[in-house]
């Protein structure tokens, strides 16, 4: 797996990312390996992308926050640890 999350995701900057453990969370029939919160520029909804192991995004939802987002994520995965791009949170 890759221990970081690119910089952007079709287009979106990339805010939060976590791995998302094998069997946790499916898309399009497809498991999902990693899941991001992101924000396009000039836009102010955030957007919760999950992504195959190349990081190509399978599935997303909008939210308007970043805690909306968090909680969909945790709904889907309760153990997931979000990391900040460039930190840990």
């Amino acid at each position: 797996m890759i221990s970081q999350a690119p910089e952007e995701l079709d287009g979106a900057r990339v805010l939060y990312w976590c791995s998302v453990s094998v069997g946790q969370v499916v898309s399009q029939g497809q498991p999902v390996s990693y899941a991001a919160i992101c924000q396009y520029a000039g836009t102010e909804g955030y957007y919760l992308f999950v992504c195959n192991p190349q990081w190509e995004v399978i599935g997303d939802t909008d939210h308007q926050s970043v805690e909306e987002a968090a909680e969909t994520l945790r709904q889907w995965c309760p153990s997931v640890q979000l990391q900040h791009r460039d930190q840990a949170l």
